[in-house]
């Protein structure tokens, strides 16, 4: 669709030669012969996407026309024609009432004309373009802004500096001070979000984590933490949503309480049952053969069964709090002891790095052992047989957290920059249980669980407890 041109000069002769030129150059053109006839054509007619207009006419002058059509048509642009004397007319229109600009009479050359018009239009194109890709960001972010006033999911973010830029109603509520804007996120922050944007931040390649963290009145919070794309590979801030997830997590104490009296009713016939099976197995008749080989397949299973019953009813006795005894651990030390109670006859050597001066934890001490061979075991059963390598152990100490990490290193190699994350949900429901006691155990000592790798819980896990200052190791 050509752009209409309105041209407006009281010399007939020349209006009608700029009509004719610009018709040639494909725009729809009117003329008129004052300021008086243009101003009511631009009324009458659709919308103008120029206007080049003498400044001395009779009737109506140019400046008085332009005022009045840039208050009545604000989108459309202006070029003045003007003699040589009165280039500051000129000027003035294009300061004061938003001319586009202005051409001197006579024209050095038709194509002048053309050429002004030409980018007079561009120019108006763009701006319109301008203006409504504005409106529907600003439409887009009061519908924005209503979600995220309305929504019952706390909503927080931060720049690059770790200052708050967003929060709301919600986030107001659950962080329980007002005025977040503006203030320093890490300060402001209750203490077990704070923490879990430091663990975060110090697993580094900061990538989009979903973490379950208890809350007060025992409920829990299900955080989202996403990275804010900046310049490069660096992130500038974050958002984090916390949803509230106490009746889901309700949903699975109670699927945890019928798994533990069910598991707790067949122990004792299980126990029996393995009894029965390896007297049967000493009977002479069974030391070879078929027989003997279906028992020893029996007690294997039952065995299993046997092992996921006792860790059933330790992850039901962990979640109510039941024969917790917390003491002042140090990690490194208690993890050396736990190394040696393996056997030595392991498919992968398990290698410890421990940084220096690690602080201590307050901890269960079976629970933590507990843990460790549990790590051990996820890991370990991720290497398929033959694929060689070894198990690296560290023990570390960053962001007010002591960490300890089981990793896989060999073929195929683990890449460094493997950025840790919260566990998913596995599919092989022996793997998750075993996950779901490292995730009880750690929740009960306020500690968070991360893995790193593509396979169901990464070939690598890692847990963080927080340390104890000098003050809390001091203290009776």
């Amino acid at each position: 669709m050509s752009e209409r041109v309105l041209v407006v000069d009281d010399e007939q002769g020349f209006c009608d030669l700029m009509a004719t030129h610009l018709l040639r150059h494909g725009y729809e053109v009117e003329s008129a012969f004052n300021g008086q006839e243009a101003l009511e054509k631009l009324e009458a007619q659709e919308p103008f996407a120029v206007i080049v207009t003498d400044l001395t006419m009779p009737v109506m002058g140019g400046l008085e026309l332009i005022r009045e059509a840039r208050k009545r048509f604000p989108q459309m642009e202006v070029i003045v024609l003007t003699a040589n004397d009165s280039i500051e007319m000129a000027i003035a229109a294009m300061r004061e009432y938003g001319a586009y600009d202005y051409l001197t009479k006579p024209l050095p050359t038709n194509s002048d004309l053309s050429m002004a018009v030409g980018r007079a239009a561009v120019y108006r194109r763009l701006r319109l373009e301008r203006e409504n890709l504005q409106t529907q960001l600003i439409t887009q972010a009061k519908r924005l802004q209503a979600l995220i006033a309305n929504t019952g999911d706390a909503i927080l973010a931060a720049d690059g500096r770790g200052m708050l830029t967003v929060a709301n109603p919600a986030a107001t509520r659950l962080v329980g001070e007002v005025n977040l804007v503006g203030s320093d996120a890490m300060a402001r922050l209750p203490k077990p979000l704070a923490t879990l944007v430091a663990n975060w931040q110090a697993v580094g390649d900061q990538q989009p984590a979903q973490v379950e963290v208890p809350w007060a009145g025992d409920t829990m919070k299900l955080v989202s933490l996403t990275p804010i794309s900046g310049s490069g590979d660096q992130a500038d801030g974050w958002v984090m949503v916390a949803h509230d997830i106490t009746h889901l997590h309700r949903l699975d104490e109670l699927k945890m309480r019928l798994l533990t009296e069910a598991a707790g009713k067949i122990q004792i016939p299980m126990i029996q049952a393995l009894t029965d099976l390896a007297e049967l197995s000493q009977v002479q008749e069974l030391k070879a053969g078929r027989p003997a080989e279906t028992v020893y397949r029996l007690v294997k299973l039952l065995s299993r069964i046997q092992t996921w019953m006792d860790d059933v009813l330790l992850q039901g006795r962990i979640e109510a709090g039941i024969g917790i005894q917390p003491v002042t651990l140090d990690i490194a030390v208690l993890v050396k002891e736990w190394m040696q109670t393996l056997p030595p006859e392991r498919p992968l050597p398990l290698r410890l790095v421990a940084a220096d001066r690690v602080p201590p934890v307050y901890a269960d001490r079976d629970l933590l052992v507990r843990l460790f061979q549990h790590m051990y075991s996820q890991v370990a059963g991720n290497v398929k047989p033959g694929m060689g390598g070894e198990l690296n152990l560290s023990v570390s100490h960053k962001a007010a957290q002591v960490w300890v990490e089981i990793a896989y290193e060999g073929p195929p190699a683990r890449k460094k920059t493997s950025p840790l994350r919260p566990p998913k949900k596995a599919q092989e429901e022996e793997a998750s249980l075993e996950m779901d006691l490292v995730k009880a155990i750690v929740h009960r000592m306020s500690g968070q669980v991360w893995v790193r790798g593509q396979e169901a819980f990464g070939n690598s896990i890692a847990i963080c407890l927080p340390a104890l200052t000098e003050e809390e190791t001091s203290s009776p």
